[in-house]
């Protein structure tokens, strides 16, 4: 190594600016050449160390922030397959080629509590630096020192399993790796690390990885190291976004909805979602919901550029009310599908839309929702609504001869998409102008079914609670236990449901009857039980 050092140093001289800079350096050693400038100290550490301060606490992650998505289940797919790839070529010897980049715990600390000193703040903004500042106070309590800003995942999912023997280093076609053992090389890929011999052992953990430690730097500063630390795994638009902005209103709108650190609804969109167009290693789930929420907001195309405005404040944030029905309503056919079959991004947002219109029944004065004819609805039985969308989504997308209303055959006898028709609307993909057709559509279907999915009890015209009034009159002044009421008196009385809302009942004077305060929350979403 020492002879290819001198060959392609051999005869290099520094330039003149070099030489003058030198001397300026010398005669003014305090210049400070570049404010803020970040401080980078890059080291070679053995993977003994690094596996030792994970274990021991000392090298953490801060999640959610100042780091990439742990993708956890993509490196142990196929059988550990990119773990093991990595951890070859650490045994290989050239485990050095992509470093990792730590940043010091205080450093982090001290950005932030300066940040929290700044004027005219917003209060969301401040709100998640006293959540960071809590968490990063308990982890330097706790004995941490650097935060893994780049690498975990080769950490926590590479290093860290291998040496506790949780895979080998058998892949398809991959070639054997052969260690001398004290005696004799031996091809190390079928041995689990347990299974090695001390030599075997110390020689791997003797191996160097590069460590690029940043000890001085602004937050604003790190996250743009964060996404040049990426340019040799480019980054998409929207991972720039995202990965740049560790505090903001819009992240942690995205976050309420699907949680950094996995989760139900991360498990779903990784298991049952299609990956074709949102990828789970480029944070495209993440990205799928943040396009919903800015739809939800703002009711315009919800491409990367409405992204970025949202997150430089030029438009609006969304709000907590759009994260929390995001939630529920993604929470609703998420229990519902259990099918092996992949569902296909745009029939998933194409029921979201749906749901966001006809729960908007009564904002007609909007301009969004006063183009649509919504029917005044209340969907008593979610799972067989669900169930209904889905038999239609499928029964229009369906590609065959039978299905006239999408599609048409030709002179060839080949099936073309009808003009107008759902797999048209579908192709169109996330513009505005198909976004609003596939609802029409849909709404249209909704009425025609309307009569057969009343009788059936899935939904009810009866959206409004009747009045106090009208209910205490009808239950004749007493509540469903028996008590009297005075109508004169405050005795704190409540519209409860015979059958709850829970169980499919409706807002039906027939189904409502006085209940005191106290029964009713003690019913929560149970039926009433009465002689």
């Amino acid at each position: 190594m020492q002879d290819i050092y001198n060959t392609i140093t051999h005869g290099f001289v520094d330039s003149p600016e070099v030489n003058i800079y030198n001397k300026y350096i010398e005669e003014n050693e305090n210049t400070l050449m570049i404010e803020q400038v970040i401080e980078l100290k890059t080291c070679e550490l053995p993977v003994d160390w690094l596996f030792q301060k994970v274990t021991e606490g000392k090298v953490d992650s801060l999640s959610p922030y100042l780091q990439r998505i742990l993708l956890k289940h993509l490196w142990e797919l196929h059988d550990f397959h990119k773990a093991k790839s990595y951890i070859r070529t650490i045994w290989m010897g050239t485990g050095k080629l992509t470093p990792l980049c730590f940043i010091s715990a205080e450093l982090i600390l001290e950005n932030i509590k300066e940040k929290l000193n700044e004027k005219n703040l917003k209060e969301e903004i401040k709100s998640q630096l006293l959540q960071v500042e809590k968490v990063i106070e308990e982890k330097i309590r706790d004995g941490v020192i650097l935060i893994n800003l780049d690498g975990q995942t080769r950490t926590q999912c590479g290093i860290v399993p291998y040496i506790q023997s949780a895979f080998n280093l058998l892949i398809k076609n991959g070639s054997p790796i052969n260690v001398f053992d004290g005696k004799k090389h031996i091809d190390i890929t079928p041995y689990k690390f347990k299974e090695l011999g001390d030599i075997t052992k110390g020689y791997f953990l003797c191996q160097n990885l590069l460590f690029n430690i940043i000890g001085q730097g602004t937050l604003e500063q790190v996250t743009e190291s964060l996404i040049a630390i990426n340019s040799n795994i480019k980054w998409t638009e929207w991972q720039e976004l995202y990965h740049g902005s560790t505090i903001s209103v819009f992240n942690k709108r995205i976050t309420e909805v699907l949680p950094y650190d996995g989760g139900y609804m991360t498990d779903f969109f990784v298991n049952k979602m299609d990956q074709k167009t949102y990828k789970t290693e480029v944070s495209g789930w993440s990205h799928f919901v943040a396009e919903r929420l800015a739809w939800l907001t703002h009711h315009v195309n919800p491409d990367i550029s409405l992204l970025r405005s949202i997150y430089n404040d030029e438009k609006t944030s969304p709000e907590k009310v759009h994260s929390t029905k995001l939630c529920k309503w993604l929470d609703d056919f998420s229990q519902q599908y259990t099918s092996d079959k992949k569902v296909k991004h745009l029939w998933l947002s194409t029921y979201l839309d749906i749901r966001d219109v006809l729960d908007n029944h009564n904002k007609r004065k909007k301009p969004y929702y006063n183009q649509f004819n919504i029917p005044k609805i209340q969907i008593l039985n979610i799972p067989k609504f669900i169930e209904w969308y889905w038999k239609k989504i499928e029964s229009l997308t369906h590609k065959h001869v039978t299905n006239t209303e999408s599609w048409v055959q030709d002179v060839d006898g080949k099936l073309i998409a009808r003009p107008e028709s759902l797999p048209v609307l579908l192709e169109q993909g996330n513009k505005y102008q198909a976004i609003t057709d596939r609802v029409k559509l849909f709404l249209k279907k909704l009425d025609m079914d309307s009569d057969s999915l009343t009788n059936k009890r899935i939904i009810s015209e009866h959206t409004s609670m009747p009045s106090a009034t009208s209910v205490l009159i009808k239950s004749k002044y007493k509540t469903t236990d028996g008590k009297v009421i005075n109508p004169l008196k405050d005795m704190k009385i409540e519209r409860g449901h015979d059958i709850s809302k829970a169980h499919g009942g409706d807002n039906h004077i027939d189904n409502i009857h006085a209940q005191t305060k106290e029964s009713n929350r003690n019913y929560s979403k149970r039926n009433l039980i009465k002689e």
